[in-house]
């Protein structure tokens, strides 16, 4: 059942995705593959770079994310020293195992050893292909939240949020939930970079 809350949610995402030009919701569409590619690139194992992406996520500007990303996995590959790059120590970490392939599996399991990840965990799987997911970011709760004051979105609020973009995906019905984050966040943002 779909709360008076909710339905504020949903349609403040609705109108953020009417409101975005042709080329923003071009772009958005594009958003999530264009950055699998980038992963791809920047790793020998797209799995593995999108790990390193969604690591270094965390309360970053997107230039430095990828910026921070690159050089995280251009030092795994050298046989360099873990390079000093933006964020927690904790998150550096987890982006330096991913990018040395030093774990013994798949990277999610490195990106969840922290509570309160679902924003990491969701980039990652935007990144691989879920369409179904959504990530929740500073600039995705603008759009459901606008008064949330917060530094960051979790637990049940997150689930909320989350859920509103899946059900506004629905109601739009020609765009995924994952796609249409991309398209508010670049329509808010005024940029897809």
């Amino acid at each position: 059942m779909v709360t008076v809350a909710d339905k504020v949610m949903i349609a403040r995402i609705v109108e953020c995705y009417r409101s975005a030009d042709k080329w923003t919701v071009a772009a958005g569409k594009n958003w999530y593959p264009a950055v699998r590619e980038m992963a791809g690139v920047m790793h020998p194992s797209v799995v593995a770079g999108a790990g390193v992406i969604a690591a270094l996520s965390p309360r970053q500007r997107w230039d430095k994310n990828i910026e921070y990303a690159v050089r995280v996995c251009d030092a795994a590959r050298s046989g360099e020293v873990m390079p000093s790059v933006g964020g927690t120590l904790r998150n550096v970490t987890k982006a330096w195992n991913i990018a040395l392939g030093s774990y013994k599996f798949d990277p999610i399991e490195e990106l969840n050893s922290s509570e309160g990840s679902y924003k990491v965990n969701r980039f990652y799987y935007n990144i691989l292909g879920d369409q179904s997911m959504v990530t929740v970011d500073v600039w995705a709760t603008k759009v459901a939240l606008p008064d949330y004051d917060k530094a960051g979105v979790r637990g049940n609020t997150y689930l909320l949020i989350e859920d509103a973009y899946k059900q506004a995906a629905r109601e739009i019905g020609t765009i995924s939930a994952r796609d249409l984050q991309a398209v508010c966040w670049i329509n808010v943002r005024g940029s897809a970079e």
